[in-house]
């Protein structure tokens, strides 16, 4: 009888001056039997695990996979169907400041993936990691504006409960 065993990868351990933590090994072989554009996903994401990617898909952002899980963690639905044993969920272009702002809460950091340029008719688009967001230098426009206005709304909660509430007056 033949026992098979696998070839011993090369360990990197995080002494290793090759070691880098926020990315990860996936084998060709591993992609090739994906969709193309999956296999494109995979590809930026495995240099960027310790992000949440957004990805630009015509009108909307997609998160795919384990990022997905962290959309639904802040309110979005799962939507289209399973393929490839990747899930997704999404929101429209115009939202990404709330949505990626609701992300950053939560402590990840946010990856901004667009399309660069377009395919020619029937082809991948090109995409590439443009922007990264981290809940300590996240100070783009997008995001003082989303503050101001949760700060204004606080604000407004404030005075609509001190409005509700009942004068006391003292008895005499």
């Amino acid at each position: 009888m033949r026992i098979f065993r696998r070839p011993r990868l090369p360990l990197c351990l995080s002494g290793d001056a090759a070691y880098n933590p926020t990315a990860i090994s996936i084998p060709d072989a591993a992609l090739k039997p994906m969709t193309a554009f999956c296999r494109q996903f995979w590809q930026i994401k495995q240099q960027a695990m310790d992000l949440v990617l957004c990805v630009r898909h015509g009108e909307f952002y997609n998160l795919f996979d384990i990022d997905a899980d962290v959309g639904m963690r802040v309110g979005l639905n799962l939507s289209g169907a399973r393929t490839a044993n990747m899930w997704k969920c999404g929101f429209n272009k115009g939202a990404f400041p709330q949505w990626a702002h609701r992300i950053l809460q939560l402590g990840y950091s946010v990856g901004r993936v667009e399309e660069v340029h377009d395919g020619k008719a029937g082809t991948l688009k090109e995409r590439r990691l443009v922007r990264i967001y981290t809940p300590g230098t996240a100070v783009d426009g997008y995001f003082q504006q989303q503050q101001q206005q949760q700060q204004q709304q606080q604000q407004q909660q404030q005075q609509q409960q001190q409005q509700q509430q009942p004068i006391q007056t003292p008895l005499f």
